[in-house]
């Protein structure tokens, strides 16, 4: 009978209901998440929640001394709730996504190739960028959101994951854009003002069981009005992140400057960066990437000495590159024999 129970909640109320959640997942305007995707999966964890209290309070209740039964009983009820968490990280999955893609169009279209590349070079007056401010408001909205739709053990995967992408995204970015020094001190602004979303969600609050974490881990109660919907931010949700997370987001962040530093430094001191720290785990086809759209990488059109002096013991890999040919430094013989690494330049 119980079987029945479950089956009829997974596939008449549950699952429906996230299958809905993906259909609304883009938001017409922005093409991040709607409102209406962080209530339904709020909505879904509240069912979950009150689920889970009466099968413990009520069925296992009554099976404490009908050890076999409850076995079953325990195994059936794992059985649906792994169904219903497959169908929901996937869903959770799209929003992710959905989020990403308003971030590309909202930074693309507030970009300017200018904004990197100041003409006088000076080391005043640098602000971050109008692209990462909208960027900055725009997570914080879904950061909040996501805060109060979802449990703690949940916000804080999600978050972590939301953060990780974040540093991926603004990664590729500069291997697009042409930077130099004080383009590259307002860069390090934007990677502070977006890194500043995710850290200030930390607290000396530790949540335990009764919060959310171990064995409840899918349940808030009350239903988001329209209000709330509106009007959250992070301001609003606590901060929950655990350490860990914290730890990790920073860990991310810390890396991504280490790449920014790559435009700051005078080219003597380029050879030595990448062999240090998290650069020196990096692949130097990719590292060359980023020193490529350095402005002072090029003079009058042509690969600056710099380039040949600095990387002198690259000169067999990068002969493509030295003679001014869009082609990068292969180095290892396994990859002598590929196809040249082409890369696209958005701005000049």
């Amino acid at each position: 009978m119980l079987a029945l129970v479950h089956d009829f909640l997974a596939t008449s109320v549950l699952l429906p209901s996230l299958s809905a959640a993906s259909n609304i997942v883009q938001h017409p305007a922005t093409g991040a998440p709607a409102p209406a995707f962080y209530k339904v999966l709020k909505s879904v964890h509240a069912w979950i929640k009150a689920y889970k209290n009466f099968f413990n309070k009520c069925v296992l209740r009554e099976m404490q001394f009908t050890a076999t039964l409850r076995t079953v009983l325990l195994e059936n009820f794992r059985t649906f709730l792994v169904r219903i968490e497959r169908a929901g990280a996937k869903t959770v999955e799209r929003g992710l996504d959905a989020i990403m893609r308003a971030v590309e169009r909202t930074h693309r279209g507030l970009l300017s190739k200018a904004d990197y590349l100041p003409k006088d070079n000076s080391l005043t007056d640098l602000h971050a960028t109008q692209a990462s401010l909208a960027l900055r408001d725009l997570l914080r909205q879904h950061i909040g959101l996501i805060c109060v739709a979802l449990p703690p053990r949940d916000v804080t995967t999600i978050i972590t994951a939301l953060a990780v992408r974040m540093q991926k995204f603004l990664t590729s970015r500069m291997k697009s854009l042409r930077i130099n020094t004080s383009g590259a001190l307002i860069l390090m602004q934007d990677c502070d003002v977006i890194y500043g979303c995710f850290a200030t969600l930390g607290s000396s609050h530790h949540p335990t069981s009764a919060d959310g974490y171990g064995a409840d881990t899918l349940g808030l109660s009350a239903s988001l009005t329209a209000s709330d919907m509106a009007n959250v931010s992070c301001a609003d949700s606590a901060a929950i992140l655990l350490p860990h997370s914290l730890r990790e987001i920073k860990s991310a962040f810390d890396n991504l400057k280490q790449i920014v530093s790559l435009f700051l430094v005078p080219p003597p001191n380029l050879a030595g960066l990448i062999v240090e720290g998290y650069l020196s785990t990096q692949d130097r086809n990719e590292l060359f990437l980023y020193i490529s759209m350095r402005a002072d990488f090029r003079t009058h059109g042509l690969v600056s000495p710099w380039v040949r002096s600095v990387f002198s013991d690259f000169r067999e890999e990068s002969e493509g590159l030295c003679s001014g040919v869009e082609t990068y430094w292969r180095p290892s013989s396994a990859l002598r024999s590929a196809s040249p690494v082409h890369v696209e330049k958005t701005a000049e």
